[in-house]
């Protein structure tokens, strides 16, 4: 046999091979689906960001100053009966202040010592009476303000059921347009679970405290999302 027959040969069964492979056999057809879930719930805990800012000619006076002020929010932060758990120092900075000169040099005028507590309120009824207590006792800057729910395991059980049922109601949407009918679910992965904190913008600087600071909790969104896939009969 020349070479050339034999390479013919070896190329047809070559294809006889390829066409008994399971590969290329008929693939059932499927549909595959994202479901999303979205569970509205009321926050029960806040968590707030308040700090001390004060100035002085000498770095130690700044600092000084700072932690008086400090000590008197802890205090009051401890007798509203938040755990010292829930607070902690989130930064602890000390600053050079210069001047401006109109010659544009600048020279030094004094420091500027902060710091900056993070509290974690589990009482929301109390928020706005610990919100005016501390600005009452030295807090004069504000950096942030987020509503969150404690236990999200239940609302994400439901979030997840909800997206199970909203992937399957487009699904028989999708087949009955198709005029098919759904078969057996082949695979189920979750593409993404969420109930982030609801912030608030209250960055800045107290003028003057008021009796109870005014706020307004609102709702939170838990939400799920869930892929399926169907086979179709």
């Amino acid at each position: 046999m020349t070479a050339i027959s034999d390479i013919k040969c070896k190329a047809f069964a070559v294809t006889l091979l390829c066409a008994s492979s399971p590969a290329l056999a008929e693939v059932s057809p499927q549909i595959a689906v994202t479901g999303t879930g979205e569970i509205m719930a009321v926050p029960d805990m806040a968590t707030v960001s308040l700090g001390v800012s004060h100035d002085a000619i000498t770095a130690s006076d700044a600092l000084s100053g700072m932690s008086v002020a400090m000590e008197r929010i802890l205090a009051r932060v401890i007798a509203a009966g938040i755990d010292e758990a829930d607070f902690q120092t989130g930064t602890l900075r000390l600053n050079q202040r210069f001047e401006p000169m109109d010659n544009g040099r600048r020279v030094p005028s004094g420091y500027t010592a902060f710091s900056n507590l993070n509290v974690r309120v589990l009482a929301l009824d109390t928020l706005g009476e610990v919100l005016s207590a501390v600005v009452t006792d030295g807090a004069n800057q504000m950096h942030g303000l987020s509503f969150d729910i404690a236990d999200r395991s239940e609302l994400l059980i439901q979030a997840r059921q909800a997206a199970v049922a909203d992937a399957r109601a487009k699904a028989e949407v999708y087949a009955n347009a198709a005029g098919v009918e759904l078969g057996e679910v082949i695979s189920i992965a979750e593409s993404g679970a969420s109930g982030l904190p609801q912030s608030v913008r209250m960055e800045g600087g107290f003028a003057s405290a008021r009796a109870d600071v005014p706020v307004a909790a609102g709702e939170l969104a838990v939400t799920a999302q869930i892929n399926i896939t169907w086979a179709l009969e």
